[in-house]
């Protein structure tokens, strides 16, 4: 009975966490979303956190405290995963997009540097020095 409380408690827990972040996410504002995340962490045994997200444990409180210097992006993205959160893109339907291309342009160098058609003996290496 007791394991299926805390199981309960834990998912409510993580999905409010989750609406708060969110909720800093739609303000824009990074200070708002550095207090979001930090409170979070503090949710979880910090010195776990940090090495999970592979980070040292004062990065990790100063990162978040919402002060003037701000974390990476590869920093929330790792703390984001170490907790358990993915961060996901959607459409604001409220949002007027001038300038988008009718067709994404993704990945469009990756050719020339993966070793493309004219390079075919590097395909799947990785490029160092402008060689495979």
């Amino acid at each position: 009975m007791i394991a299926k409380q805390s199981i309960r408690s834990s998912r409510t827990n993580r999905r409010v966490i989750a609406e708060r972040i969110n909720g800093a996410l739609e303000t824009g504002a990074i200070v708002e979303i550095c207090h979001a995340i930090g409170a979070a962490t503090r949710q979880h045994n910090i010195a776990d956190l940090a090495r999970r997200a592979g980070i040292e444990r004062t990065s990790l409180y100063r990162a978040f405290a919402g002060r003037e210097k701000h974390p990476n992006f590869s920093t929330v993205l790792n703390v984001l995963n170490a907790m358990g959160f993915e961060l996901q893109v959607t459409t604001r339907e409220s949002a007027q997009v001038t300038g988008v291309r009718a067709e994404p342009q993704f990945n469009r160098s990756s050719q020339s540097h993966s070793g493309g058609p004219h390079n075919s003996h590097c395909a799947g290496r990785q490029l160092s020095r402008g060689r495979c």
